[in-house]
């Protein structure tokens, strides 16, 4: 666990860092640190808009040869869904929004 805090330490900058910083290395101070975070920071709903407005604010790729651009594209998207099934935000619930907004990024000539 301490490995985990120290790690968390590192990843956290602003406000969030001041929160936990306060805080010594140890298990249980973690845990503490980890509660204190998420009620200060957590607000789930803003999370998912953030994922949701980045997938909507994509720019299209033009040319079916642009490997690089459909590549960012890709894992931009696969990110962005993948962070979303974490908070348990599904296909399900989502997919059939996204589909038609998302296969309008692609050139029409790689579409199906």
């Amino acid at each position: 666990m301490i490995d985990k805090f120290s790690y968390l330490k590192s990843l956290l900058g602003g406000a969030a860092f001041n929160v936990v910083n306060v805080f010594s290395l140890s298990e249980e101070n973690y845990e503490k640190a980890l509660k204190l975070l998420k009620q200060r920071f957590g607000r789930e709903e803003l999370v998912i808009n953030a994922h949701m407005s980045k997938l909507l604010n994509l720019y299209p790729i033009q040319d079916s040869n642009n490997v690089v651009g459909l590549r960012k594209l890709y894992d931009t998207c696969e990110v962005q869904i993948r962070s979303l099934e974490s908070l348990n935000v599904t296909s399900g619930m989502c997919g059939h929004l996204l589909y038609p907004i998302l296969i309008k990024l692609i050139p029409e000539k790689l579409s199906l």
